[in-house]
């Protein structure tokens, strides 16, 4: 879903007809002759397989059996994995021009998804992504649908022969030429959507920015699968510029399907009554595609805002413009938030029965963005409402918005004494929606396991936690039951663990999240015995600085040091015995103090020096604050 320019009926035709006993791709040379590839270059079968073989238990024991060199101290999942990515780098090395064409930058985005999903932030981010950005940034493809260039590019449509090395080629059929050409305007766009996942911290800007692109949303699955030539909006286009850009489209389809009549017989010829309805994709029509690059459009606003510093960001006039106020950044994107979702049809918004039929319709086409586009409603709306909730709600009674500056004066809106109490419900409503979708995916073999997924289930996870420590801060207590132990594996958080733990094997980035949710619970737990113990404000300091202001309790949240440290090195992960027993520990750990049956450390992890803090969490704003010194990856080239 993250990298949709792949033609699949080209790319698995040939393999669904390949010879069931030919061998993996590390096999005999002789033995490919077995194999049928798809009309792809090795890297980037490489980089597909290190995407996709993590997955599949019959390669890993493959490998296994073989005695393949694997990397060490990784579970063999992992290893497998990174056993391609590293064939895939091999062989684009071995270009010595150093020309990166089409099919090398989507090789580019697939070893930044897969390093990004072990741990190797910097290493997507400045070197696979920053490649493939630049290299369509060179060729214009971020501008390919520009008016001046489309007429130009449609004219040229005309001249169907192709000379190489002095050699007249097959021309193409149009049918073919729209596919290359939307896979051209999806590769962008896959740039473009990794681009804003690494949005999602403090430092590096977005390289790729919809002001500066002059590119249509892509088509749907559909009219890319059978090669349909359709017309879609840009981001944030006027309706002015989409009428004019559908006009001239049209004019040109018509008059290059007819010139094509005779070579593409394949084909619909009958063009004389197409009009703008037949070529258009908007409204009802638009692609799920275009619908997910929206949400992550949504995602990369709302945390550009939290890793500013949130209510925190702008000038001081502007941090003391109340939430409800129209003119503050807080309404503006809940405001556009609202209106994405009600933009949605309804069979793309959460709800069981909605999940049971996107499941039981049996393909990942739609059952994948369902997923993923909720999960983004979710987790923005959990990082737009948790800004106005105290990290440690040890002396507020219920949600009463900012107790430390900057503060808002007044400090509820008119007319409406229970804004605060909405706006934490909101928050807690969200993060028990994304657990109760995510274990039901979890339950029907459908979790999407990609970096973005566990992120947002660590950061609602600490919402039950958070739930747990201050119960009175959820109005509805959805986020903590407060069950028994026979029924503690119901409760939110402990489902949020269980599923961070199923991740691991098979991604590195969930790895920092398997002691930060416990030492958050003991965390909080020192922080109430402090408070019992001394009855006074003055011995709660922690959140404040020298000049007495709240430092920004949600920055680390989110764990996302993992963007930029290298967890390649210490990657070793407990062997399921231990995970179990993990889980154990941490179901321990979500009962109350006094019905707990152990004492004292629960998980098999070292002592961290820092006893008052869990690792990595030091506040609720920027959703991206490296908890140490990025690692500096070797790259070669």
């Amino acid at each position: 879903m993250d990298l949709p320019f792949l033609h699949y009926p080209n790319f698995k035709e040939p393999l669904q007809h390949s010879d069931s006993t030919s061998q993996p791709l590390d096999s005999d040379p002789t033995q490919r002759q077995l194999l049928r590839l798809p009309d792809a270059p090795q890297e980037l079968l490489f980089a597909f397989l290190a995407l996709t073989a993590r997955f599949h238990n019959s390669l890993i024991n493959h490998h296994i059996q073989a005695n393949t060199a694997l990397p060490d101290k990784v579970p063999p999942a992992i290893a497998v994995a990174e056993m391609y990515a590293r064939a895939a780098r091999t062989q684009l090395y071995s270009y010595s021009n150093g020309t990166v064409a089409l099919k090398q930058t989507q090789t580019l985005l697939m070893l930044a998804v897969h390093d990004w999903s072990i741990g190797r932030g910097r290493q997507a981010f400045a070197y696979d992504l920053g490649t493939a950005v630049r290299a369509l940034q060179f060729d214009q493809l971020d501008c390919m649908d520009k008016v001046t260039s489309a007429e130009v590019q449609r004219a040229e449509g005309s001249e169907y022969t192709k000379m190489v090395n002095g050699q007249k080629q097959t021309p193409k059929s149009l049918r073919e030429r729209v596919i290359d050409e939307e896979s051209q305007r999806r590769t962008v766009w896959s740039g473009y959507i990794v681009d804003r996942y690494f949005g999602c911290r403090k430092h590096p800007p977005s390289m790729l920015n919809v002001q500066d692109m002059a590119l249509q949303l892509p088509s749907s699955d559909e009219a890319f699968t059978f090669g349909q030539r359709k017309v879609t909006r840009m981001l944030n286009e006027t309706d002015e510029s989409f009428e004019n850009r559908l006009e001239i489209a049209l004019q040109q389809e018509i008059r290059v399907t007819r010139d094509d009549s005779n070579r593409d017989y394949d084909h619909d010829h009958e063009m004389d009554d197409l009009d703008s309805e037949d070529l258009s994709e908007i409204g009802s029509k638009e692609g799920i595609l275009s619908r997910w690059i929206k949400a992550v459009t949504m995602l990369g606003a709302v945390t550009e805002w939290s890793c500013a510093g949130g209510r925190r960001s702008g000038s001081k006039k502007e941090q003391a413009i109340p939430p409800w106020d129209p003119s503050s950044k807080f309404s503006r994107l809940t405001g556009d938030l609202s209106a994405f979702e009600n933009s949605l049809p309804r069979n793309l918004k959460y709800s069981k029965s909605n999940t049971n039929a996107h499941h039981s319709s049996g393909g990942k086409a739609s059952t994948t963005p369902y997923i993923m586009i909720n999960v983004v409603r979710f987790l923005c709306t959990i990082l737009l409402h948790r800004e106005y909730l105290p990290f440690v709600a040890l002396d507020s009674p219920k949600p009463e918005g900012p107790t430390k500056a900057p503060l808002l004066n007044p400090r509820n809106p008119p007319n409406d004494s229970k804004y605060w109490e909405a706006s934490a419900r909101r928050c807690f409503e969200a993060a028990r929606k994304l657990v109760d979708l995510l274990s039901e995916c979890q339950e029907r073999k459908i979790l999407p396991e990609t970096p973005l997924v566990a992120l947002a289930i660590y950061i609602a996870g600490f919402c039950g936690v958070y739930s747990r420590a201050f119960p009175h801060m959820d109005p509805d207590r959805l986020m903590y039951l407060g069950l028994a132990r026979e029924k503690v594996r119901e409760e939110p958080v402990a489902k949020a663990y269980a599923l961070i733990l199923q991740m691991c094997p098979r991604m590195i980035m969930a790895f920092p999240y398997i002691d930060r949710l416990p030492n958050a619970i003991d965390y909080y737990e020192k922080r109430q015995h402090h408070h019992g113990a001394h009855h006074s404000k003055d011995n709660s300091t922690e959140g404040e600085v020298g000049n007495g202001e709240e430092t920004t309790e949600w920055t680390g949240l989110d764990g996302t040091s993992t963007f930029t440290r290298d967890h390649m090195a210490d990657a070793s992960l407990p062997d399921p015995v231990v995970l179990q027993q993990l889980l154990a520990n941490f179901l321990e750990k979500v009962l109350p103090p006094e019905q707990r049956e152990v004492s004292g450390a629960l998980h098999p992890y070292p002592a961290r020096s820092d006893s008052t803090r869990p690792p990595g969490l030091t506040s609720f704003t920027p959703v991206n604050n490296p908890a140490s010194p990025p690692a500096t990856p070797s790259v070669k080239g």
